[in-house]
Formats: structure tokens, C-alpha cells, sequence
């Protein structure tokens, strides 16, 4: 419920709801990436590591849990410099200048790093990794979705 409230609040803002709708994604190819690529290639991955592994290395309390959150947002933050669809989306309201691309890596930083955050602690009360993983996935896989929803679909052959 909090992360479909989490969407429906980033699609009350005019200008992120126009930055969505130009990046013309098929449907069918997103359900398949929500479905699969994200939980396999990303969501499993990611968790093993910063919920999994790296706990059992620097213990499990509040101490490992900021140091491995803080890991996880700088594991983000390649991809927040780097190109693609959603760095171009977040451009798109920020604008694609030195002063955008800085909000967009701070902001990836930070709500990496507050996520990860979030999912150590859902760690540490659950006493299992799989509670972050189906909320890592929950989040990845509803974003896709959400995106292809309100997206403008490319014209047929």
C-alpha cells in the first residue's frame, strides 16, 4: 500500500506524469521485466549482498545496517550518472544541465540510501532476507509497471 501510494503521489506532479508519458514503453515488455529480469537480475543480487551477506559480515544491528545502506546508495551511484530511460525521465523535470545532474545523483543517493535504510531494518525485525526481497521487488517491479501504465505506447508497424 505504501509504495502504490508512493506512485500515485509522484503521478499527482504535472510535469513527472509528462516526463513518463514520453518514454513510449510496451507493456507487454515491462509485465516480462517485472516479472522476471527484476526480481533475477537485480532485486535477488542486490539483497543476497546488502542483506544477506554483508550483515552476516558486519553483524546484525543498527551499526551494519547504516553502514550497509550507505553501500547500497553508493552501489547507485554509476547508474545515477550514467544514461538511460529513467536518468532521461528525472532530466526531463530537472533539467539535463551540471545542476540537474547533480539534484538527479543526490537524489538517487538519497532515496537509495533511505531505502536501504528501510529494508535493513524490515532485515533486522524479520530476522530474514526474504522480507526485503519482496519489497525491493514490490517497488522495482511496481515502478515498471506504473511507467509502461501511464507511458505513451509507440505506433504499430
Amino acid at each position: 500500500a505504501a509504495v502504490t501510494a508512493g506512485y500515485v503521489a509522484v503521478l499527482a506532479v504535472p510535469a513527472a506524469r509528462s516526463a513518463i508519458a514520453g518514454t513510449g514503453r510496451d507493456r507487454g515488455r515491462a509485465l516480462r521485466k517485472a516479472a522476471v529480469t527484476i526480481p533475477l537480475v537485480t532485486v535477488l543480487p542486490e539483497e543476497f549482498g546488502f542483506r544477506a551477506v554483508l550483515p552476516g559480515l558486519l553483524g546484525s544491528d543498527r551499526g551494519a545496517a547504516v553502514a550497509t545502506s550507505t553501500l547500497f546508495a553508493v552501489w547507485h551511484l554509476l547508474p545515477a550518472l550514467g544514461g538511460g530511460p529513467a536518468n532521461g525521465t528525472v532530466d526531463s523535470v530537472v533539467g539535463n544541465t551540471r545542476h540537474g545532474t547533480v539534484i538527479r545523483v543526490a537524489g538517487t543517493l538519497l532515496v537509495t540510501g533511505a531505502g536501504g535504510l528501510v529494508l535493513a531494518e524490515l532485515r533486522l525485525r524479520s530476522g530474514s532476507w526474504l522480507a526485503p526481497v519482496l519489497l525491493h521487488w514490490a517497488i522495482n517491479a511496481l515502478g515498471e509497471l506504473v511507467v509502461a501504465r501511464w507511458s505513451v505506447s509507440p505506433p504499430g508497424p
